[in-house]
């Protein structure tokens, strides 16, 4: 079980989060990924928890992708969240539901706005 807290202070923000991965072979590392964006003007912090943390670290690359192709200079936090959170809906999609990605590729084929159709 992972365990994560964030917690806000005056000066910033605390983030915690354990260390114990629990495979075959127990091990310690970081769960925690920080990322600054725009230089500076942005950042994202994300925990992450799993049997194999090649997936989350996969989705959380995802995400920092989106983040870093908003435009800071009008950006709004809420911008940024969004982002980030589009683009991790849709990599969960994909992982959890392939089948329904596969019919919204076909969806959009048949209608002519996919990119089998191009």
């Amino acid at each position: 079980m992972t365990i994560a807290a964030g917690f806000a202070f005056d000066d910033g923000l605390l983030f915690c989060v354990d260390t114990k991965i629990t495979t075959p072979i127990k091990t310690n590392e970081s769960k925690l990924l920080f990322y600054v964006h725009g230089g500076g003007q942005c950042a994202t912090a994300f925990a992450m928890s799993g049997e194999d943390l090649n997936f989350p670290r996969s989705a959380i690359e995802s995400c920092r992708d989106a983040v870093d192709k908003i435009n800071f200079a009008g950006a709004t936090i809420e911008s940024c969240s969004q982002g980030y959170s589009v683009r991790f809906g849709k990599v969960l999609q994909r992982a959890q539901y392939p089948e329904t990605t596969q019919e919204l590729k076909t969806t959009k084929a048949t209608e002519g706005g996919g990119p089998a159709s191009q």
